[in-house]
């Protein structure tokens, strides 16, 4: 089965991707990002007048977490199927795009 794209015509970037190699059977090791720990433990301080608005969308929790692990073999996963000029990933099971 071929699990790249029906029409590589659209991805002119094709040749510095790394999902390619993903389609052939090749595995790329995971990504990993260095974080500086000072960094990501400061705390937000946010105007007082966005925090019932952080609360009543349910994301102030979350705001206010300063360090949380990521799943590098997911992030990397995503990375290798990413297409900036579609903006979608191209996945085995077909593309998918995320709207904000």
């Amino acid at each position: 089965m071929d699990l790249g794209p029906s029409d590589p015509s659209l991805l002119h970037l094709q040749s510095t991707y790394r999902s390619p190699r993903t389609w052939r059977g090749q595995v790329y090791e995971t990504l990993c990002v260095r974080r500086r720990r000072s960094v990501v433990d400061q705390t937000v301080q946010y105007h007082p007048r966005m925090i019932p608005y952080l609360r009543s969308n349910g994301f102030y929790r979350i705001s206010c977490e300063t360090f949380f692990s990521l799943d590098w073999t997911l992030i990397t996963t995503f990375v290798e199927r990413w297409h900036p000029e579609t903006h979608t990933f191209h996945m085995q099971c077909g593309e998918c795009t995320i709207t904000l």
